[in-house]
């Protein structure tokens, strides 16, 4: 099979009736957007969110002492405002325009291949009692990672204990703002990569959560010279940025798994 034809593999269902598609002969390929540039992505929002919420605590902290320098404040909004911009346009290019590499989704396993389409690693899909699929956006992530829980409730701890309740209040307000601030340029950045693959915004709200869902589950790995016996949680990364491969994912995953990721993710 040469370049193009394993190019347009996942283009058409090839003949098969709906849910009686054969992945172990008739792969799902999908692009694998993994790796640095959305590495970058997600660390470059959670410096924001996290910065712009130390920011906005210290200027109300300054604002009730009576100390709080208006004109330095603004300037420094304007060059909050200045980074996002070029946060977005750079976040953008950078994912769109990352080195393509591949997934191929079989029944049993996935495969990885390079922008030339050699493999070069593969794994066992697990589907047991402890696989999950989770879908992951940077909201999500705070609300359910230990690491952003603690920033989150750091945050609020602190604006209530260095204040009055009137201005406690308004921190609070203003650090929920931050942090949906921050989920909406990720929306903004998925946004512009689902048009840029899709040719459209049509259904974008519906598959947006899902852009990428992680295959998660738990293996047991032996430490034989320690005698004990450790796990380690492993992700497959599926990612669909328009909706002809969210349908194909959604097929994917329901022919495998008898999951109907439009309804949940769980079993």
């Amino acid at each position: 099979m040469n370049t193009k034809d394993k190019q347009n593999l996942n283009l058409t269902n090839s003949g098969s009736g709906k849910f009686a598609r054969d992945y172990d002969k008739e792969p799902l390929v999908l692009r694998d957007y993994s790796g640095f540039p959305l590495i970058l992505h997600y660390l470059i929002i959670l410096i924001f969110w996290i910065t712009a919420s130390e920011f906005c605590i210290s200027c109300l902290d300054d604002f009730e002492s009576g100390i709080l320098d208006f004109d330095n404040t603004t300037q420094t909004i304007i060059k909050f405002g200045f980074a996002i911009v070029v946060f977005l346009i750079f976040n953008c290019f950078n994912i769109i325009n990352s080195k393509k590499k591949y997934t191929y989704f079989y029944n049993s396993k996935v495969a990885y291949y390079d922008q030339n389409f050699k493999e070069t690693s593969s794994e066992d899909i697990i589907f047991n009692n402890d696989t999950t699929f989770k879908a992951i956006w940077f909201l999500d992530m705070i609300f359910s990672s230990i690491f952003g829980k603690v920033f989150l409730v750091s945050f609020f701890i602190i604006s209530f204990i260095k204040g009055a309740f009137g201005i406690s209040l308004i921190c609070v307000l203003l650090l929920i703002f931050i942090l949906l601030f921050a989920e909406f340029l990720e929306i903004i950045v998925f946004l512009v990569i689902y048009r840029y693959e899709n040719k459209s915004f049509k259904n974008f709200w519906k598959i947006f959560p899902k852009f990428q869902i992680n295959l998660e589950y738990i293996e047991e790995i032996h430490w034989y010279d320690y005698r004990w016996e450790n796990q380690g949680l492993y992700s497959i990364h599926i990612f669909s940025f328009n909706e002809e491969n969210y349908n194909k994912v959604r097929d994917y995953i329901f022919t495998v798994f008898n999951i109907d990721i439009n309804k949940n993710l769980s079993k």
